[in-house]
Order: C-alpha cells, then sequence, then structure tokens
C-alpha cells in the first residue's frame, strides 16, 4: 500500500512539474473585458453563458487567454450570438484570442450553430499544438456558423476542422498554420473572399464526400494548395498560385467543377488528377492543356497571366485573363480588394479584377 501511494505521489508530482512548465511562459489576458450593452464581462465564456438570444458580445481591445477565453462555446438551439469587437472597421491583432498552444478557439460539437451565430473581426492565434481535430481556432462537427473578417494564425494543427458541418467564412486572413481548411464527414463549407496563404500543409483538403464551394479566394504560397480526396469541390474565381507541391489535387469519382480560376506556378503540378478522377475545368489559365481536364473548347486559356510581380497576384492591364471569365457563375459583388467584380460587364479571371 505505502510503495502504490509513493508511486502516485510520484506521478502527482511530475504532472505538477508539467503543467508549471507548461503555462509558465503563457501568454496572459490583457484587455478591458466583454460587454453586452452596459453590462461588462471579465472573460469571453462568461459573457456567452450570460447572453440571450439575439445579443450582441463586444471584445474591446487586447487578449483573450486562459480559462473561459478558448473552447468556447454554447447551445445555438437555445440562442445565437454575435461576437465581435468594438472597433470601427477591422484589422488584425485588435481583439486577440490566444490560444497558448492548447486546444480550440470556438468549439461546436453538435451545438446547432446557424448563419444567425456570427463571429466578426476577431484574431485567433496559436491554438492547440496535438494532431486531434479539436485544436482547431473553429472546430466545427454539426454546426453553421458565420464568420467574417477574422485572422487566424500560427495554429500548429489546423484552422478550421469541419465534421459534417456546413458554415460560412467570408474575407477572413489565414497564413502561417499546418493545416488551414479540414474537412471531412461530408461537409459543405463556403470559403469566400477569404486569403488562405502559408500553410505549412494543405490550404484546403476535403474527404469523405464533403463538397466545399471555393469562391474568389486567394490560395498561394502553401505547401499543397486543394487536396480533394473522396471529395469534390466548386471553385470559381481563385488565384491558386505558387503552391509548392501542388495546385489541385483531385483523388475522387466525384465530379468538381472550376471556373474563373486561375492556377500559376505551382510546381509544375498545377492539375494533379489521379485514376479516374473527374474535375472539368472552364474559363481558367493555366500553364498547360490536359483534354479531360481544361480543353481550350471550354475557353481555357494556356497563357502567362502576368501578374505585378512575382507576389503580388493583381493583373496587369496587358494580362490574358482580362474580360474573358463567365460572368454568369458571379454569386457576390466584390473582389479581393473589395471593388466591383463585374467591370464594364466582364470579368477577369482569378481573385482580382482589373480597374484602371
Amino acid at each position: 500500500m505505502k510503495k502504490i501511494l509513493l508511486i502516485s505521489g510520484i506521478c502527482l508530482l511530475i504532472m505538477a512539474m508539467i503543467s508549471c512548465d507548461k503555462t509558465s511562459n503563457e501568454i496572459h489576458s490583457d484587455n478591458s473585458g466583454v460587454y453586452i450593452d452596459d453590462l461588462v464581462y471579465d472573460n469571453i465564456q462568461d459573457a456567452i453563458d450570460a447572453a440571450a438570444n439575439g445579443d450582441t458580445l463586444v471584445l474591446t481591445q487586447g487578449i483573450y487567454a486562459g480559462t473561459n477565453n478558448t473552447n468556447l462555446m454554447w447551445d445555438g438551439g437555445d440562442k445565437h450570438l454575435v461576437i465581435t469587437t468594438d472597433q470601427r472597421g477591422f484589422q488584425a491583432d485588435y481583439a486577440i484570442i490566444e490560444g497558448n498552444g492548447k486546444g480550440a478557439g470556438f468549439y461546436f460539437d453538435n451545438t446547432q450553430q446557424n448563419q444567425n451565430d456570427i463571429i466578426s473581426g476577431i484574431t485567433i492565434r496559436n491554438m492547440g499544438t496535438k494532431a486531434e481535430e479539436y485544436n482547431a481556432a473553429f472546430y466545427c462537427n454539426g454546426a453553421a456558423p458565420l464568420v467574417q473578417n477574422c485572422f487566424v494564425y500560427d495554429c500548429p494543427w489546423s484552422a478550421v476542422y469541419c465534421f459534417n458541418a456546413n458554415p460560412r467564412f467570408e474575407n477572413s486572413t489565414f497564413f502561417d498554420n499546418y493545416a488551414t481548411f479540414n474537412l471531412d464527414g461530408e461537409s459543405d463549407p463556403v470559403i469566400l473572399l477569404c486569403f488562405i496563404e502559408n500553410s505549412s500543409l494543405d490550404a484546403v483538403y476535403a474527404k469523405d464526400d464533403s463538397y466545399p464551394a471555393l469562391f474568389n479566394n486567394l490560395i498561394a504560397n502553401n505547401q499543397r494548395g486543394i487536396y480533394l480526396h473522396s471529395a469534390n469541390a466548386l471553385m470559381v474565381s481563385n488565384t491558386i498560385v505558387s503552391n509548392t507541391e501542388w495546385g489541385v489535387k483531385v483523388n475522387s469519382d466525384l465530379v468538381s467543377q472550376m471556373i474563373n480560376c486561375i492556377l500559376w506556378d505551382n510546381n509544375g503540378n498545377d492539375f494533379v488528377v489521379t485514376g479516374d478522377s473527374l474535375l472539368n475545368a472552364s474559363y481558367t489559365c493555366a500553364p498547360t492543356e490536359y483534354p479531360n481536364i481544361n480543353p481550350s473548347e471550354h475557353e481555357n486559356i494556356y497563357d502567362n497571366p502576368d501578374f505585378l510581380s512575382s507576389n503580388n497576384y493583381h493583373l496587369k492591364s496587358t494580362s490574358p485573363c482580362r474580360d474573358i471569365g463567365n460572368p454568369g457563375v458571379v454569386y457576390w459583388d466584390s473582389d479581393l480588394d473589395g471593388e466591383p467584380r463585374i467591370h464594364n460587364n466582364e470579368i477577369d479571371l482569378g481573385a482580382y479584377e482589373w480597374h484602371q
């Protein structure tokens, strides 16, 4: 019995030492609280718990870290919330959810969020390090929140993980994450007007009958651009460029569609379509014609898109990608700069519309 107690004591001591080591250099909260009307709360989860259906939670400038500022959740069947910041115009690193390498930012596990649940203008960084699904800035299992104007970076597993979930991401910036969008279990998210850059692995990885809709995004300088494994996608007006392993890879018998896109400088692997996989591209610019993917009769071109520079993916006035897109498949009003998406009744290829 004494031996058992001694071993237990040693284990507890080791666990305490590990815990101290993990927390000794943590970033701590530093903010003026979370407001619901005139009431102020010390942390985000307390404000969520106190909120009523339809309330708006306003984060003040600063850092939100530690207990009750991560792994945030609420019952979407009971109430729908807006979580935003107190600034005029959204900017990175204004209201920051700091993960300190642990857990998730927002944790929606069959909690019934829908498009009335809005997260807007918040920076989320440095979430959990383990290769497990819940370590993501946004964990969505059976939930469909609306995320707008957010910034997500330095997540060492996933920025977004979805399982049987249909969230919508708009006007948001993702960079320096391991994998950005990790989509599983028949997830059908919309990803619109987003920057997805410098992922150590995949910008977008979809599997298991998932069907992402990717509209007007810049997908650049990742290891791998888009990977569809037993999944398919609708890809419209994206610029997929300078990814080091491939631009788009399809390993699926489900049909994917690509329209009005630019694929360029993806290490010679702009399209990687394996076996009997199916990808139909039209009105798209890529270096090479593949008859079963991007034939010329589908209004595809194979000319250099003529970007402004090697790291500026706006089009020059001389670009062959100007005014040759299909305007009938545009479902939004602006390009990635916020300029009108259709100019002079025409649309350019890629994420940016040329304006004089």
